[in-house]
């Protein structure tokens, strides 16, 4: 009963949002028991179950006057955790997230250095397309971000234009960051991150 009491006590210090799987928990009860608990509290409503293995701590939404699962990001990320996946967000999503597109994907895809998996969550579907382990070892949240994003024009579509473009988004400090961790990369996407860089430099 301890153990049971230590994992609600971790449950209840998590924000509203967090989405989890067994391999989150603290340790101490066998895997079985830790995935029985799980599934007696998803019953009761304390967390809201969002995919076969995997849980989150729901937000109530006023505009909809419920309570609503965790995003599809934070559900791939504890997907990523049960699995010991390392992911990152495919170019599509990139693109989106550097504000370069207005487009509203289907679905949310990342990609991981484990096998090629599609997923239907409460939140909605999320894929994971397997790719080299070089690039996923890409550790900084904006490298990733940046690299992917940029990735996705394509080596003879990506102008200095819209590095620049992308660039004002971060100081000098954040920028060089980012190239540093462009060694991982494809070489031509970090020759132009580091001529932005060189550009940046010239004009102070």
């Amino acid at each position: 009963m301890k153990q049971m009491a230590t994992i609600d006590e971790w449950i209840a210090s998590q924000k509203p949002g967090t989405a989890f799987s067994a391999v989150d928990l603290p340790r101490g009860l066998p895997r079985g028991s830790r995935d029985v608990h799980l599934a007696k509290l998803a019953k009761a409503k304390t967390i809201m179950r969002v995919m076969r293995g995997v849980y989150c701590i729901p937000s109530y939404s006023k505009l909809l006057g419920e309570s609503v699962p965790a995003g599809v990001g934070e559900i791939a990320k504890a997907i990523a955790r049960k699995f010991g996946w390392t992911i990152m967000p495919d170019d599509e999503a990139a693109v989106n997230g550097l504000g370069l597109s207005t487009q509203i994907p289907a679905r949310t895809r990342f990609i991981s250095d484990g096998p090629t998996k599609t997923y239907e969550t409460e939140s909605g579907v999320v894929e994971f397309r397997h790719r080299c382990q070089r690039e996923t070892r890409i550790e900084g949240r904006d490298a990733k971000m940046v690299i992917r994003g940029l990735k996705g024009f394509g080596r003879y579509y990506l102008t200095p234009e819209i590095v620049t473009q992308v660039a004002k988004r971060y100081s000098d400090e954040q920028w060089r960051a980012i190239c540093e961790e462009s060694s991982l990369a494809s070489d031509w996407i970090s020759k132009a991150l580091w001529n932005e860089m060189r550009r940046r430099n010239e004009i102070h």
